[in-house]
C-alpha cells in the first residue's frame, strides 16, 4: 500500500509536467505567430524557444527517473531485498521467518 501511494504521487508529478510542457509549447506557437506578424522580435522568440527547450530536456531527464523509480518500485530488486535482509543482525532476521 506505501508504494501504490508513492507510485501515484510519481504518477501526479509526471501528469504535471506534461501539462506545463504542453503550456510552454502552445505559448510558444503562439509567440511564433505573433513573431511572423510582426508583434514579436525575434529575440525575444529564439530566447522563448531556447527557454521552452532547456524545460523539455530537463522535463524528459525528470520523467525518465521518475519512471525508472516506479519500475523500481513496482519490482523491487531481489538482489537488493537479499542485501537489505542480510544487513540485519541476526536476531531480526530469525524474527522475520517466524
Amino acid at each position: 500500500a506505501v508504494f501504490l501511494s508513492k507510485i501515484n504521487e510519481i504518477q501526479t508529478e509526471i501528469r504535471k509536467l506534461d501539462a506545463d510542457m504542453e503550456r510552454r509549447s502552445e505559448k510558444l506557437a503562439q509567440a511564433f505567430m505573433k513573431y511572423k506578424e510582426g508583434e514579436f522580435s525575434k529575440e525575444a522568440y529564439i530566447e522563448m524557444k531556447d527557454d521552452r527547450n532547456n524545460w523539455k530536456e530537463f522535463c524528459e531527464e525528470r520523467k525518465k527517473s521518475l519512471e525508472q523509480t516506479i519500475r523500481k518500485l513496482e519490482k523491487p530488486d531481489f538482489y537488493e531485498v537479499c542485501w537489505n535482509w542480510m544487513g540485519q543482525p541476526e536476531s531480526m532476521r530469525n524474527l522475520r521467518r517466524a
